[in-house]
């Protein structure tokens, strides 16, 4: 049986290394504009986690609804970094904050008017569907020839993210859960935080592979 908070700690020293290896790539490669948003939503997904593992000691504002807010936040920094960094434009402003805004009012709605966690679940899970599917696409779409096969590699770890949360959406109310999320450990809830491990190693090597191979078109 998978804990919970256990996996939380994991995913927060791979988020930890992630925000590291952008915020250097941005130090040194400050010309590089996406690099802005990958470090910008690293760093809201880090805090996010952070305020999501302090439930039960912070109030449930921080640790439901503005880690949730954060997490959904940064995700969608990374996808504007990951078009960016693909050759292509930001996209719509709206992909900035409306998502993000959705699950503010929806975590707020569904902890303090009509408690449901599981409701939350699916609603979290919605906007990761979204932005992942929508960086597995960029990726596809945009793949270096170069580097054809580790692009290929990188939208499919994307797609599986919108997998798994799409089950996540369908199967959480269905589920008898714990009033505190930390404490369920059914695989349905646990697994993306699988996902998230693998997501800042990934992204990490994905960052590094990228700069390098442009680094050199420039030399």
């Amino acid at each position: 049986m998978l804990d919970m908070q256990t996996l939380i700690i994991v995913s927060f020293i791979s988020l930890f290394a992630l925000v590291t290896t952008t915020g250097l790539l941005w130090r040194f490669i400050s010309d590089e504009y996406g690099l802005r948003y990958f470090t910008l939503g690293s760093s809201a997904m880090l805090g996010g986690l952070l305020l999501l593992s302090l439930r039960g000691i912070v109030p449930d504002f921080f640790s439901i609804v503005l880690g949730n807010t954060l997490l959904i936040s940064g995700l969608g920094y990374v996808f504007i970094g990951i078009r960016i960094l693909m050759g292509t434009d930001a996209g719509p402003k709206w992909w900035r904050w409306v998502p993000a805004a959705v699950m503010f009012t929806g975590a707020a709605y569904f902890t303090y008017l009509q408690p449901d966690l599981s409701m939350r679940i699916v609603l979290f899970s919605i906007q990761c569907v979204f932005y992942m599917f929508g960086s597995a696409w960029a990726i596809w779409r945009y793949a270096d020839t170069k580097l054809l096969l580790f692009d290929r590699l990188s939208s499919l770890f994307f797609v599986a993210g919108g997998v798994i949360n799409i089950v996540r959406a369908t199967q959480a109310p269905t589920l008898e859960l714990a009033p505190n999320f930390l404490l369920n450990t059914h695989w349905i809830i646990v697994l993306p935080y699988l996902h998230i491990i693998a997501f800042g190693i990934w992204l990490g090597m994905f960052l590094a592979v990228k700069m390098s191979v442009k680094l050199l078109k420039e030399l």
